[in-house]
């Protein structure tokens, strides 16, 4: 594959950021709106088991397969997003990186790794965008801290609920926990989008011209 231009690439950035942001937006707005009914379940009384006609059982069903699919699609574009983000730092001259733009999202779907190797790469994406120190001492920006987290605590959450419940099991406060922690994480990751994108065509844009 043809290598691209820092021009280029940040055309390309700014296309995927408009979809980045259209995709969490969707992510965020669903999430919200399940945490709302499955919260008006719970503080009605209402049986999931024995009463899944009932209005808010089936709006908040139908919410979470529409999660589930929105999640599928915000994999998939965050995913195209990062690659060419890193792959702009390449484009820029910036040849002493630690991540490739390949590894920058391979480490998220590594068994262990993937506890910390992905926010590292994050944290070098943000701290070479705006064209500061990416050194071991280097500290991450609130926003990274807070978005995985959020992430790490509410896929925890998730994970301990799946190995008790499986698919049977009905909603209760810890998951609604859960989900809040998920629609933070989006939040704040959405933020880390948009302050990466513009530092990249800003702060990265001139440094490269100039260098």
């Amino acid at each position: 594959m043809t290598e691209k231009t820092l021009s280029e690439g940040l055309a390309i950035l700014a296309s995927r950021t408009t979809t980045v942001r259209l995709a969490l937006y969707a992510y965020i707005g669903l999430s919200t709106l399940a945490i709302l009914t499955w919260a008006a379940t719970l503080a009605l009384g209402v049986d999931q088991v024995n009463d899944p006609s009932n209005p808010l059982v089936a709006s908040s069903g139908l919410a979470s397969i529409a999660i589930l699919l929105v999640y599928v699609g915000c994999i998939v574009t965050i995913s195209m997003w990062i690659h060419r983000a890193h792959a702009n730092l390449f484009a820029a001259g910036m040849d002493d990186l630690e991540f490739t733009p390949g590894w920058s999202v391979g480490w998220f779907f590594v068994p262990v790794a993937l506890l910390f190797k992905p926010f590292q790469a994050m944290r070098e994406l943000w701290n070479r965008s705006h064209l500061a120190d990416d050194g071991f001492t280097a500290r991450a920006d609130y926003r990274l801290t807070a978005w995985w987290t959020c992430w790490l605590i509410g896929n925890f959450i998730d994970n301990v609920l799946w190995r008790a419940q499986g698919f049977a099991g009905t909603i209760g406060v810890i998951d609604l926990i859960a989900y809040a922690l998920h629609v933070a994480a989006a939040w704040f990751l959405l933020d880390i989008v948009n302050h990466v994108a513009r530092a990249q065509a800003s702060d990265l844009d001139a440094s490269h011209a100039f260098a």
